[in-house]
């Protein structure tokens, strides 16, 4: 793998972290905020996906023996014990994400370490007993050495290619598209607003299906065009995801003409009410982002002016983080089912009004 692929894999191991966990919440407009278990289990995906790289490039045997007396024991450093407890979270993780596909090297770990689960148990805290530990040795070295054989083939390295393109190809699209927004207005309002189901529609077997949740998504952008006629709506994007506390949800953001509009936070109350009340019928929840902007550590929500480069990467930044969380987890749905979209791009050639633009300079992002 070349150096440009492998550095786009590693800002997305560190920039995803945020976007990931942002999407662990349930939010509640009395101020108050829960937070999934699928935030652990999106820790761990970051930490696993590290962990098989470091497997692959460590040179030595990483489970050893040492002879006490009597009794063996099973040595292994801090690697090791990483490995050890990764083998054993597989069902917790595809619990909470039952409909995903992880990244390529997650999946290899996963694959590679079926034969020593279905050979041997979790020993917990009291570690694999004297006459057991020669054999587990053997098995887990084994397991690594078929690990590196599966990472280091033509067929992984041509996986992974296609698994970042994949990811990459939304992340260009959105920018492409939110600076074709701002090229067509003086300025934008921005606004974001997670929507999802209440709890007791998603417990005792009530939980939403796709179809339903793409039905709801499609009636809520007809109601938008609704809320927002005569050019006031000027594009949008939005994310599904799925984890087992929060059932389908999505993050949307809506771009309105500045010129036209402001008071972004009522803005974002009306907006979550149309999927509330008129979509779901009551069976939905909302959260409006907006009214809680001092939360978000870079802020690229609210109103922002064509030239204000600082807000307009926070946007772009917040906006790729939907999608750069494809490098680790990304939804499987079949059928040619979407987990992304966006509004129309604005025509080429739209007359903008206003002032002559002093600087043509554009946000930059990393992708």
């Amino acid at each position: 793998m070349s150096d440009k692929k492998s550095k786009a894999c590693e800002w997305s191991r560190e920039g995803v972290i945020e976007g990931l966990h942002d999407g662990c919440y349930d939010y509640f407009e009395d101020g108050y905020v829960y937070v999934c278990p699928e935030r652990t289990v999106c820790a761990d995906l970051v930490r696993l996906e590290r962990l098989v790289k470091e497997v692959v490039a460590h040179g030595q045997e990483v489970f050893k023996i040492k002879t006490k007396g009597w009794n063996s024991y099973l040595v292994y450093d801090a690697l090791g014990w990483d490995v050890l407890r990764f083998i054993w979270r597989e069902e917790w993780i595809r619990y909470h994400y039952p409909l995903h596909r992880f990244s390529p090297h997650v999946e290899a770990f996963f694959r590679c370490s079926i034969a020593f689960r279905q050979k041997y148990h979790d020993p917990g805290v009291s570690g694999y007993s004297s006459e057991d530990v020669y054999c587990v040795a053997e098995s887990l070295n084994r397991m690594i050495e078929d690990l590196k054989k599966v990472v280091s083939s033509d067929n992984f390295k041509g996986e992974i290619n296609q698994h970042t393109r994949s990811s990459n190809k939304n992340c260009r699209s959105i920018v492409k598209y939110i600076n074709a927004l701002f090229d067509s207005r003086s300025r934008l309002l921005v606004v974001r607003v997670d929507l999802g189901y209440e709890a007791r529609t998603k417990r005792n077997g009530g939980d939403v299906s796709y179809a339903q949740a793409k039905e709801h998504r499609e009636e809520f952008f007809k109601e938008l065009k609704k809320l927002f006629p005569n050019g006031d709506l000027v594009g949008y994007c939005w994310k599904l995801e799925f984890g087992i506390s929060k059932s389908y949800h999505y993050h949307v953001m809506v771009f309105l003409d500045g010129a036209k509009r402001r008071e972004d936070v009522s803005l974002g109350r009306l907006i979550g009410e149309v999927w509330q009340e008129k979509v779901t019928l009551g069976k939905g929840v909302y959260f409006n982002c907006n009214s809680k902007k001092s939360a978000y550590r870079s802020c690229g929500i609210g109103m922002i002016n064509h030239g204000e480069i600082g807000k307009r990467e926070s946007l772009l930044k917040a906006a790729t983080y939907l999608t750069k969380q494809d490098v680790y987890i990304k939804i499987a749905l079949g059928g040619g089912g979407r987990c992304f979209g966006r509004g129309e791009l604005p025509k080429v050639g739209s007359v903008r009004k206003g002032r002559p633009r002093k600087s043509a300079a554009k946000p930059k992002v990393t992708l």
